[in-house]
């Protein structure tokens, strides 16, 4: 008898410990996508959030979350499914933050495309700022500036769930 108390009592514990890990292991998310690439070929719904895997992530309270599509930031080691922590504007963190070379939020609302999209900044000029992204490993320059009312954040994070796996 006290052999069967101490097997099913191991099995609670580490049974336990192991569906513990397994399901944080298998946590999802919702996440919003973001284009990294030309918004005229976006065929994707960036408008509602998506479910992603993410496992065992830490993510940081103080960032918001996207998840990439497309392959345009390639040179900057960002790839399509990757996640990206975002720091959005706040009171103490603003546009006037912004530095050259920043991958920034955007966000627009336009007959041309809805949703977010990440851009490299390159220099402010008045009220906007002329940004790129890569087609291969040349820098494209974005067809427009982005207003500042646009800009809604900077990319501080890159997390690659995927390519750990295996």
């Amino acid at each position: 008898m006290a052999t069967l108390i101490s097997v099913l009592l191991a099995t609670l514990i580490f049974g336990g410990r192991i569906l513990y890990l397994y399901l944080r292991r298998r946590r999802t998310v919702e996440l919003m996508p973001v284009e990294a690439g030309p918004t005229a070929d976006a065929d994707e719904d960036f408008t509602t959030p998506v479910p992603v895997r993410v496992g065992d992530m830490q993510m940081d309270a103080s960032l918001q979350y996207f998840i990439v599509r497309n392959e345009c930031m390639k040179p900057l080691h960002i790839s399509s499914g990757d996640i990206i922590g975002v720091q959005l504007f706040d009171g103490d963190f603003t546009i006037a933050d912004v530095k050259q070379g920043d991958i920034l939020l955007i966000h627009l609302d336009d007959d041309k495309f809805h949703g977010h999209k990440i851009r490299v900044m390159d220099h402010a000029q008045g009220d906007s700022f002329h940004t790129y992204y890569f087609v291969g490993r040349q820098p494209q320059d974005s067809f427009e500036p982005h207003a500042f009312s646009t800009i809604r954040g900077v990319v501080r994070e890159i997390n690659h769930p995927y390519h750990s796996a295996a």
